[in-house]
């Protein structure tokens, strides 16, 4: 039996959390989803893109930073669920703002719809390669909130992943195991990943450090 820290991350890890914060956000919607929770839950996905290679790296430390800032007390005690935290700076006109909590939570969305799309990806056969999955999944989810020049670091450093079996092995899945695993991931991620795309449409613009949409050549 496997020990806790050999357990597949995917079907150990994710799918337990995200099912968790569903069920909560199932009852009630982002309004009765707690900062806390959900932050702690997307934190998850670190270890995801630490297992991506020297290329994730910044998604790794973007989010850790962004976990760090949601986590702090005052934040909690101002915007204690998920849906204050763009109300609260709507309030102030100061919604998706540099340092404010609406652009923290905007910038986890982005990064939880990454992985989404990367695991999707990777779930349409077992013969897609890691590259091919996560450079469409970057295309769709990200490239259109960088620069240029960061668009074409990304597109050369997506060379240096590791192979698909090799992400696998890193995360304690094997190709069955994670099938089943990023199905389940994905549902129980896509409701709560609608709604928040749904809340930020009025704001997506604001948040954009680079308004082009042009993917990668």
């Amino acid at each position: 039996m496997a020990t806790p820290s050999e357990a597949g991350f995917i079907s150990h890890v994710l799918v337990p959390e995200f099912t968790k914060l569903n069920g909560v956000f199932s009852q009630g919607g982002l309004e009765a989803v707690s900062t806390e929770q959900f932050t702690t839950t997307v934190a998850t996905l670190i270890d995801v893109f630490d297992r991506l290679g020297m290329t994730f790296a910044i998604a790794s430390k973007d989010v850790k930073e962004k976990r760090d800032h949601l986590l702090q007390p005052k934040v909690l005690e101002e915007s204690p669920f998920v849906a204050q935290l763009v109300s609260n700076d709507i309030e102030k006109d100061v919604v998706c703002q540099a340092g404010q909590g609406s652009r923290m939570l905007h910038g986890l969305k982005r990064l939880l719809h990454f992985v989404y799309a990367l695991m999707g990806n990777l779930n349409t056969s077992p013969n897609t390669k890691l590259y091919d999955a996560a450079k469409a999944a970057y295309e769709q989810t990200l490239a259109m909130y960088h620069a240029r020049v960061v668009r074409y670091a990304i597109k050369g450093g997506l060379m240096t992943l590791p192979y698909r079996e090799t992400f696998y092995k890193t995360l304690h899945e094997t190709e069955e195991t994670a099938q089943v695993a990023i199905d389940q991931f994905m549902a129980q991620s896509k409701d709560i990943l609608a709604a928040l795309d749904v809340l930020f449409v009025p704001y997506d613009h604001i948040c954009r450090k680079d308004g082009s949409k042009a993917p990668l050549q």
